[in-house]
């Protein structure tokens, strides 16, 4: 479960996580290797909090191979964003397994988003990436409306956040919520539970 607080003030989405509201949002970590419990030695960190007009993601990326990451742009919803660094999101606004969105930013910031794997389906996304000596942040915005919910204190999301690392000796796929066959695994996603305060 992932205490979702809300924003104290405007957010400003360009990569860096300074704004006072991150500081109320939880730090998570313990990503493992999706269907095994061990967890990877190179972690992923995540915050999110919610306002009346947008989810926002904080997600920051150990990296002690930083010097091998180029970044390439992609086209939107191009299946080539995941084939390199890349976070996935994935949000399932009644928690019931089945209507459920994903999102993938890479580290270019390149964005693809579909319903289930339709990618027809688009959404006003912001997203920015920072990158720095020891890791990258991606800062994500998504708006309520695209998802169809109305942000109500009390309410509860299906939701997980993925990572595809391709930098290391082997292709890492790590995740929050552990899944089993792959990431679209909407029965084992988390609970985001929205905070009143």
């Amino acid at each position: 479960v992932y205490p979702c607080a809300r924003a104290s003030g405007p957010m400003i989405i360009d990569g860096v996580l300074d704004e006072p509201s991150w500081q109320r949002a939880p730090l998570v970590t313990g990503f493992a290797f999706y269907n095994q419990p061990e967890l990877v030695d190179v972690q992923t960190f995540l915050r999110v909090i919610y306002d009346a007009s947008c989810l926002y993601l904080g997600v920051t990326c150990e990296e002690p191979l930083m010097g091998k990451l180029t970044p390439v742009t992609h086209a939107r919803d191009a299946h080539d964003v995941f084939q390199g660094e890349t976070i996935e999101v994935f949000v399932d606004p009644a928690h019931d397994h089945g209507k459920y969105y994903q999102f993938a930013v890479n580290a270019a910031a390149s964005v693809y988003d579909s319903i289930r794997m339709d990618t027809t389906w688009n959404a006003d996304v912001r997203a920015k990436v920072h990158l720095g000596p020891d890791g990258w942040v991606l800062e994500f915005a998504t708006p309520w409306k695209d998802l169809g919910v109305r942000p109500q204190p009390g309410a509860v999301l299906g939701f997980n956040v993925c990572r595809d690392r391709y930098l290391g000796q082997a292709r890492e796929w790590t995740n929050w919520s552990q899944t089993n066959a792959n990431f679209h695994d909407p029965e084992r996603f988390a609970h985001l539970l929205l905070s009143a305060t």
